[in-house]
């Protein structure tokens, strides 16, 4: 809802656009209505929001895997085993998706921040230790 509020404000701000100006007020209208089925049908969007958590997971693991493949840098396999770890999850937040669409969400976020905590760790390091020479 704030967010829509943020789109309608700024789309007053467009003097002279029209075309902007109509875009952005439909983009508030449509984030409005998104806003109020998240704050009126919790469950629904629960799961709603689980399912594109696990698209997310599967399509970042993915690209993660492609990148620790064919980036040359020190840590790639850091890279790799976060890439598998995200698209385990994915695979693993879809095999039991209606019913973990609750807890899901927290849970497997937090792991997958860690990983990512660690794989940029790993690549500041290789950074510092190039630049040292």
């Amino acid at each position: 809802m704030v967010s829509a509020a943020s789109v309608l404000l700024f789309a007053f701000s467009l003097t002279g656009y029209w075309i902007a100006f109509v875009a952005h007020v439909l983009w508030a209208i449509l984030v409005a209505i998104v806003g109020l089925i998240l704050l009126f049908r919790p469950n629904t969007s629960a799961e709603a929001i689980t399912l594109m958590i696990a698209f997310y997971f599967i399509a970042s693991g993915l690209l993660t895997i492609g990148f620790s493949l064919f980036a040359h840098v020190d840590g790639a396999w850091l890279y790799a085993m976060e890439g598998l770890v995200s698209a385990a999850l994915g695979i693993l937040v879809l095999a039991g998706w209606p019913f973990s669409g609750t807890w899901v969400i927290g849970t497997f976020i937090g792991i997958n921040l860690l990983f990512k905590g660690s794989a940029i760790i790993a690549l500041g390091l290789s950074l510092r230790a190039i630049s040292e020479g």
